[in-house]
């Protein structure tokens, strides 16, 4: 509820219409701090098991999506983005497609483990 309430505060007041940054940067520092959380609990509890369940795979791939874009939005230099890290790739191209390659990467294999698990 207190992100919810955030969110709006920083989209009506704060940073208006524009990109919200502060609000993708703290949503996902939340999620990925329960996330933490989340998982010591079961690694304090020896539920070893957990780490190699469907659920906990879906869980984890939102936290490289999130790590990877807070290097971007984090700091608000759009100038930053533009850098050229390699040929006429731009940082945020750069680290988006990497991103983005992990991340799909991993939801796919959620999706086929979790077919395979209910055929």
């Amino acid at each position: 509820m207190a992100f919810v309430v955030f969110a709006l505060t920083n989209l009506f007041f704060i940073e208006k219409q524009s990109l919200n940054y502060y609000t993708f940067v703290v949503g996902a520092l939340f999620y990925i701090v329960s996330f933490i959380v989340l998982s010591f609990y079961h690694l304090k509890n020896e539920n070893l098991n957990y780490f190699t369940t469907n659920q906990y795979l879906l869980q984890t791939t939102p936290v490289v999506f999130f790590i990877g874009l807070t290097f971007i939005y984090a700091f608000r230099d759009s100038d930053m983005r533009n850098i050229i890290v390699y040929n006429n790739i731009d940082l945020y191209t750069f680290i988006a497609v990497i991103v983005n390659i992990i991340y799909y990467t991993l939801l796919n294999v959620y999706f086929f483990k979790e077919r395979k698990q209910h055929a």
